[in-house]
């Protein structure tokens, strides 16, 4: 008697890509993330790349960043913990890689508060929260945290993506700089996490892209702009940007930073139960001369690393009409064999009617 045919079935297996497939283990995780991209190409994985030029034009960030957009990219980091299983409480994100300084944010809110102020420098969420009680919690950890300069200036507008991120940079003289190693999501960091599709939609109306942004929390958070001497913007529950006064409840508050350049990737695949695992690795310095005094950088820093790192003790900040010119925030100070790019001269700028000098580096 004859059987009737076995029916036969394709089995799919779905293989994601991940810095594993580029990384063995001790290189420095910011190198891995863009030797990813360079690798696998625009858009897998979830990562994208903003010169302000490239695929999508004028939809694009500035200055040469890495960032990872859509619904649930492969982009998850054990920090603060050792352990085989990482806790939930120790799993963070990525939102990109700046300069050679990859930023991440925690996933789960450390709850609500409320803002005592829209000076970020006075405000206790800053100073009692997360460079207080956080930071001081995480322990060892803090030395894998850089110290930073956030630009804090008011933003009284939305404007469109790219020139929100275009004001959050810490350029112009008449921005309001604060330093520290803890701060929260600028409006851009928001904006761009979600799928291209929506770069170009005002950011008031971003609740479109609640399943298409991995930043979307579904809940009232933080972000670290202010709109004037009233107001904070904050992520609503929609997942829209809007002004709020800072008086009137308490928001989630989920903790931003960049870690330092010698970070180096250990393992994992960057899921949300194989979360990439990161180690500190020895920094190398060279020395170099700016006015004839010395200074010092660690191998492979830009000069935009430079300016907001520890290393500028002078405070020297970027030749604004230069580095949006020419793209020197990516440009190389120190390659592995010691040598630098250090064109410097002092040069009178007009501000309001009074001159002021400024050393500015002003090529390459």
């Amino acid at each position: 008697m004859l059987s009737a045919p076995k029916a036969s079935h394709a089995i799919y297996c779905m293989v994601v890509d991940t810095l594993a497939d580029v990384c063995s283990g001790g290189e420095k995780l910011a190198e891995c993330v863009k030797t990813f991209y360079t690798t696998f190409g625009e858009g897998q994985g979830g990562l994208y790349y903003h010169d302000g030029n490239g695929t999508y034009g004028n939809l694009e960030a500035y200055y040469n960043s890495y960032r990872y957009s859509g619904a649930n990219p492969n982009n998850y980091v054990c920090f603060g913990s050792d352990e085989e299983i990482c806790p939930a409480d120790n799993l963070y994100r990525i939102i990109g890689v700046f300069g050679n300084q990859v930023k991440l944010i925690k996933n789960s809110s450390l709850g609500s508060a409320y803002a005592s102020s829209v000076d970020w420098e006075n405000n206790s969420i800053n100073t009692d929260l997360l460079n207080g009680t956080y930071l001081e919690s995480l322990v060892n950890w803090e030395d894998f945290i850089a110290n930073t300069t956030w630009n804090v200036t008011y933003q009284r507008s939305y404007g469109n993506l790219k020139n929100i991120n275009l004001a959050e940079e810490p350029y112009d003289l008449n921005n309001i700089l604060y330093r520290a190693k803890i701060g929260l999501i600028y409006l851009s960091d928001y904006g761009y996490a979600a799928s291209p599709e929506y770069w170009g939609t005002s950011l008031g109306q971003y609740s479109n892209s609640i399943f298409s942004n991995w930043l979307s929390k579904m809940v009232n958070s933080w972000t670290i702009v202010s709109e004037d001497e009233n107001s904070v913007y904050i992520i609503d529950a929609r997942n829209n940007i809007v002004s709020f006064d800072i008086s009137i409840s308490g928001q989630a508050i989920f903790p931003t930073f960049y870690l330092n350049y010698s970070v180096i990737y250990l393992g994992g695949n960057g899921s949300i139960n194989n979360p990439y695992r990161i180690g500190l690795n020895n920094i190398d310095t060279y020395n170099f001369f700016i006015n004839d005094k010395e200074y010092t950088a660690e191998e492979g820093m830009t000069w935009y690393d430079w300016i907001v790192s520890d290393y500028n003790v002078d405070n020297f900040y970027i030749g604004f009409s230069y580095e949006k010119g020419y793209g020197i925030s990516n440009s190389i100070i120190f390659s592995s064999n010691g040598e630098y790019v250090s064109n410097w001269e002092t040069l009178e700028y007009a501000f309001g009617g009074e001159k002021i000098e400024k050393n500015v580096f002003y090529g390459v």
